[in-house]
C-alpha cells in the first residue's frame, strides 16, 4: 500500500515536472520568435543615428576623464577584521 502511493507520488511529481518543462520551452520558443521578428524589422527600418543621451536639466555632464585621475583611497581593515 506503501509502494503504490509512493509511486503514484512520484507519478504525479514527474507529470508536473513534464508539464512545467513542456510550457517553459513552449514560452521560451514565443519569446525567440519575437524576438526574431523584432530583429527582422530592425534590418528593414533604416536608422539614421543612435540617439545621443543628454544630461538631466540644471546637472553638468559628468566626465570620466576627472574620475580616471582621482587618487583612491582605501581605509584599513585590521580593526573591522580584529572585530569579526
Amino acid at each position: 500500500m506503501v509502494a503504490i502511493a509512493i509511486s503514484l507520488l512520484f507519478g504525479g511529481l514527474a507529470a508536473l515536472a513534464a508539464w512545467t518543462i513542456a510550457s517553459s520551452l513552449k514560452r521560451g520558443m514565443v519569446i525567440g520568435r519575437e524576438i526574431l521578428a523584432e530583429l527582422a524589422a530592425l534590418d528593414k527600418a533604416q536608422v539614421s543615428s543612435s540617439p545621443t543621451f543628454r544630461p538631466l536639466r540644471g546637472r553638468p555632464a559628468v566626465s570620466q576623464q576627472a574620475y580616471t585621475r582621482q587618487a583612491v583611497r582605501l581605509r584599513p581593515l585590521r580593526r573591522p577584521c580584529a572585530a569579526a
